[in-house]
């Protein structure tokens, strides 16, 4: 019963997508023959934008079918979503791992793109969270840190006071072969 609701409703989202799609593509041929029009609608960035949303949906319900509940693919470095593009990053191997979420996502490929990364997101959440051990155990204020979607930075946020200490702490602890660690300043945030 349950990989019969599962096949409906994969069903029902691949004929929304195509009927996304649809609306997308009339919608461009519109703009595209009317000169005065230069800029697609808000209903269309809107629809590009929920569209993209599906996308990412979709690719994390197929990480999350093939065994990948907690952490992703080693060769998924992230995702993010601009201006209703879904930008899908990913390391080597490139042509062969495109080709598989090409046609995992066949029916989204109007407001999807692929680009190249040199950290799978897992090698970078991994080195993130033992940087900021590190740095919560010599008592910096960390008050948080993650791994950016769009560039594969980490970012790891600090109190004010402790700022310039932890830009030489970093200095001294960057590792090549890992991404590049952004410091910024942060705030504890004070529950009452």
């Amino acid at each position: 019963m349950k990989k019969k609701t599962l096949w409906i409703l994969i069903l029902a989202a691949l004929a929304a997508g195509i009927a996304i799609c649809v609306a997308l593509t009339l919608d461009r041929k519109n703009t595209e023959s009317d000169p005065t029009e230069s800029t697609p609608s808000w209903e269309q960035r809107v629809a590009e934008q929920q569209y993209a949303v599906a996308a990412s949906d979709a690719l994390m319900h197929y990480f999350h079918n093939n065994g990948y509940v907690t952490d992703y693919p080693d060769y998924y470095g992230g995702g993010y979503i601009e201006d209703g593009v879904y930008h899908i990053r990913l390391c080597s191997p490139l042509e062969e791992t495109m080709a598989e979420l090409k046609m995992v996502l066949s029916v989204y490929s109007p407001v999807v793109a692929y680009e190249s990364c040199e950290y799978s997101l897992n090698a970078s959440q991994k080195y993130a969270d033992t940087v900021a051990k590190e740095m919560l155990d010599k008592e910096f204020g960390v008050t948080s840190w993650h791994v950016s979607n769009r560039t594969g930075n980490i970012e790891i946020a600090v109190v004010a006071e402790d700022m310039e200490a932890a830009e030489k702490f970093i200095k001294k602890r960057q590792e090549k072969g890992y991404p590049p660690i952004i410091i910024t300043e942060g705030n504890y945030i004070e529950l009452h």
